[in-house]
């Protein structure tokens, strides 16, 4: 469920920078594409007709399956002569493509990859991706599309919550649950809005959403 809102946020992405949600075509690269989110956010697009390239971190053997499986380039990974990684080395930063999916370690957007990046859209489902918080409005200021990670990855946390009888009394139904993660699709359309008139990056755009539906809560609570 992870994996199915970041897919559903990246078409709200596609349809704002290019005028369409379609992936036919769409150069996607996977940081992380053999992980739990990675993996099942590739196979979902490789049913859209994505072109996937995809790094695996330590774990090469693994990304190499997934490749096979979904007809994905794998690219070296950054793990160095001596067998430890580094996910500055990751070649993933330099291809050029249409989205960059980090979907594995925080920190990733940094000092040393940030210049790297040759993207439009950066949407993943690994937590912290911001190294800092200036990191966020450099991306924007270069026409680098963000989308905020506790935004888009909230899918899995959604489905659990509809797992909770306290919430939804008659029981669990998919089919509610995967509607409820599709609306990240609206919400991300939502963060992009704001960001647009007000002239701000979709990281704080996103900070402003959240804090607005906090107090709205609050005070329907007070009512």
């Amino acid at each position: 469920f992870t994996a199915l809102g970041v897919f559903w946020a990246m078409k709200a992405m596609l349809e704002e920078v290019f005028g369409t949600d379609s992936f036919k075509g769409r150069i996607v690269a996977i940081q992380g594409i053999a992980g739990g989110v990675g993996y099942h956010l590739a196979k979902l697009l490789a049913e859209a007709d994505a072109i996937l390239i995809g790094t695996g971190g330590r774990d090469k053997e693994a990304a190499l399956r997934v490749g096979k499986e979904l007809g994905a380039k794998i690219l070296d990974s950054g793990v160095k002569p001596d067998g430890t990684y580094d996910q500055n080395l990751d070649p993933i930063y330099d291809i050029e493509c249409d989205v960059f999916s980090p979907n594995a370690m925080g920190g990733i957007i940094n000092d040393d990859t940030l210049p790297r990046l040759r993207c439009k859209i950066i949407n993943g489902g690994g937590n912290n991706q911001l190294w800092k918080p200036s990191h966020g409005k450099i991306l924007h200021q270069k026409g680098i599309l963000y989308a905020p990670d506790y935004l888009i990855n909230a899918g899995g946390l959604i489905n659990v919550s509809h797992e909770i009888r306290k919430f939804y009394p008659n029981g669990y139904n998919k089919e509610e649950a995967t509607a409820h993660v599709k609306q990240i699709y609206n919400r991300m359309k939502l963060v992009i809005e704001i960001s647009k008139r007000e002239g701000i990056p979709t990281y704080l755009a996103a900070d402003r959403l959240a804090e607005e539906r906090i107090k709205a809560a609050k005070e329907a609570k007070t009512q």
